[in-house]
């Protein structure tokens, strides 16, 4: 095999590996479709942002602990790729067990990556769970901003 096509091939393979649960691509949307302020004063919000990538791809969802109010951005505390609530609804739910712990639940997920470590903002430390399993009968069918949207509740 020739050194151009090695290098084609190691490059193809690198990239199919890194795919799974990255971030998206620059022409994916990105939007805010939860935010949930800490109990007790501790002055954080859980945030949840979904990711579009198109119609032929599961929506992603990146989980954020920050300060009360902050934008989304940076190192999610944890990702969700095709996440459902129930048979037709994408997405998951936050739920504050405490001011120092965050559970992230949901039905079924096709891969995930990061939480049941800590992180720590503002001087606070946040346990963040991933709980699958959970099903939420209530949630309605299709993506979260799009339900958001037709509610004319858009973030």
């Amino acid at each position: 095999m020739s050194r151009v096509l090695r290098a084609s091939a190691a490059c193809a393979a690198a990239w199919l590996a890194l795919s799974g649960c990255n971030p998206a691509p620059a022409a994916a949307s990105r939007d805010e479709v939860a935010r949930l302020p800490a109990p007790g004063g501790a002055r954080l919000d859980a945030v949840l942002v979904e990711i579009n990538t198109g119609a032929t791809d599961a929506f992603q969802y990146e989980v954020f602990v920050l300060p009360q109010g902050a934008a989304a951005q940076g190192r999610p505390a944890a990702r969700l790729m095709g996440a459902t609530r129930n048979e037709q609804a994408w997405g998951a739910n936050l739920r504050w067990q405490g001011a120092d712990r965050l559970r992230v639940e949901y039905w079924q997920a096709r891969a995930q990556e990061g939480a049941d470590s800590p992180v720590t903002v503002g001087g606070q430390t946040v346990q963040v769970e991933l709980a699958p399993g959970i099903l939420d009968p209530a949630a309605p069918a299709g993506g979260m901003e799009y339900n958001l949207r037709q509610a004319g509740t858009k973030r």
